[in-house]
């Protein structure tokens, strides 16, 4: 047996969007396409944003929501509905496991945690090899947010 697309869509959610608590009948991927979105499930709760994506398997509860962002970007996401045997073998195959939090398993911290690990790696390489100033390497690593804060005290 192969695993059959159910349903497939796409959404662009109002600031107020919220799903669940929901437990669902089939497996479901979900693409962020823009925006935030915050997904939960059980005592672990996980932020996305525009190139992740998530996975939600039947008989799991879960809740996710949008999240208001700086530039107010509005979330939206693609999806695919999908049951059939064979479909847990695909998602391994791609690298995911069959937990929403695949990320924390594999590299042993949350999706956010190992990613600003890896922008502070990137900055101290920076650092020592090139002439860059710390506020050029900040800014284009994405720490202007931090730098203001700084600036206003």
């Amino acid at each position: 047996m192969h695993s059959a697309i159910v349903r497939a869509g796409q959404n662009k959610a109002k600031p107020t969007y919220r799903v669940g608590s929901k437990v669902i009948e089939q497996d479901s991927l979900h693409w962020v396409l823009h925006g935030k979105v915050k997904v939960a499930t059980g005592n672990q709760a996980i932020t996305l944003e525009k190139g992740d994506m998530f996975c939600l398997f039947p008989g799991t509860s879960f809740v996710y929501e949008a999240l208001v962002t700086r530039c107010n970007q509005q979330l939206q996401m693609a999806w695919l509905a999908l049951e059939g045997p064979q479909l847990h073998l695909v998602i391994s195959d791609i690298g995911l496991s069959l937990s929403l939090f695949w990320a924390e398993k594999k590299f042993g911290c949350s999706t956010q945690s190992y990613l600003q690990k890896l922008k502070m790696d990137k900055s101290a390489r920076l650092l020592r090899e090139s002439n860059l100033s710390v506020i050029e390497i900040a800014l284009s690593l994405g720490y202007a947010e931090s730098i203001q804060k700084l600036m206003k005290e």
